[in-house]
């Protein structure tokens, strides 16, 4: 279907407005054990995370957050 909606379908759209998830505080966050990705794909991952991170569709973060920490 994509094939066919070429012209109506062209990627990523910038928002002028942000979108922000709300997430119920009274739920504790899981961390999942980390998934390693095979060797022979890491350049392709790199590239489409940097190309990812230039659209403007993830931010790179460089530092921990407390996201994930449990109490």
């Amino acid at each position: 279907m994509i094939s066919q909606k070429r012209d109506v379908i062209t990627g990523f759209r910038n928002r002028e407005d942000s979108y922000e998830i709300c997430l119920d505080t009274s739920i504790q966050p899981v961390v999942n054990p980390l998934c390693r990705v095979p060797v022979v794909i890491h350049h392709i991952l790199k590239e489409k995370l940097d190309e990812m991170v230039a659209d403007s569709v993830i931010t790179l973060v460089t530092d921990a957050t407390d996201w994930g920490v449990q109490a």
